[in-house]
């Protein structure tokens, strides 16, 4: 028999944070190192590094298996709440050098008082090399609707975002929303007022939703969550969520509507996945079984 490869560096447990960015600005590499700044391992490029911005590379430190835990972000809050993030678990065999992509979800904002709140992005794992599918996926909550005082959605752990008011159509199968949340094959479109212009699903950078600028309503989430639309508080909606895929926002003809949640996608076993339980931003925990 072989003996066993050793590890390339000493590894438990670590939680992947957002670095303390909101809304849709992205973490960079220096403020990563700076979250997880007792971390050796993390200062070492060769084991933590960021080609496209804002989405963490890992290097597996030895083969073996892995349970991963990942949190959508919430939608935003105000004079109600924000829907909640799904939290999915699993366990992976995973091999050593493999490098994972980690895309932590972030919250949607409120830019004014009282005003529509954008959606929250979802958090994605996957293998860099393998870009099919990702391991696993948390959807990000629906942003709350303040012009009607409506809560934002929940995502749930099914892989298709949520959706059903007007003619917008939440996304199915990896899909975006049209309008809403990115998911994960294709990004969200546009809606009411021409919101969301900038949401991406996470291949494109996983950028949230750009509100216009003319707006005081907030933008979406890091990780795919869409703007809120309406030029005045009260006309308009909420964003939906990003995720595996998009939660539907507000079309045309939908006007005062909350968001709707992101879908989410395990492909692990020992599946624990739980609806909507997450509130703020998302996380990544990673730990050896």
């Amino acid at each position: 028999l072989s003996p066993p490869t050793p590890t390339l560096y000493n590894f438990t447990t670590h939680t992947f944070t957002n670095a303390g960015q909101t809304g849709r600005t992205v973490p960079i590499i220096s403020q990563v190192r700076e979250a997880y700044s007792t971390v050796s391992w993390a200062q070492n490029n060769s084991y933590l590094n960021m080609v496209t911005t804002g989405i963490q590379e890992w290097t597996v430190p030895a083969t073996g298996y892995y349970s991963i835990e990942v949190a959508g972000a919430s939608g935003g809050t105000n004079n109600r709440v924000g829907g909640k993030g799904a939290k999915m678990k699993g366990t992976f065999n995973l091999k050593q050098g493999m490098v994972l992509a980690i895309l932590v979800g972030q919250q949607g904002v409120v830019k004014t008082s009282g005003c529509n709140a954008g959606g929250g992005g979802g958090t994605f794992v996957w293998d860099k090399n393998s870009t099919t599918q990702p391991l696993i996926v948390g959807g990000g909550g629906g942003g709350s609707g303040a012009g009607c005082y409506l809560s934002g959605l929940d995502a749930p752990i099914t892989m298709n975002g949520t959706g059903g008011f007007g003619t917008s159509e939440a996304g199915v199968n990896g899909n975006g929303a049209k309008p809403g949340g990115s998911g994960w094959l294709s990004n969200g479109t546009s809606g009411l007022d021409g919101n969301n212009s900038s949401t991406t699903k996470p291949l494109e950078g996983g950028l949230g939703g750009l509100a216009k600028s003319y707006n005081s309503v907030g933008d979406g989430g890091f990780g795919g969550g869409a703007s809120a639309s309406g030029q005045g508080c009260s006309s308009g909606g909420a964003g939906g969520g990003g995720g595996y895929s998009g939660g539907a926002g507000p079309s045309g003809d939908a006007t005062c509507k909350s968001g709707r949640g992101g879908g989410s996608y395990n492909s692990g076993t020992d599946q624990i996945n739980t609806v909507g339980v997450n509130a703020g931003h998302g996380y990544v925990i990673i730990t050896v079984n």
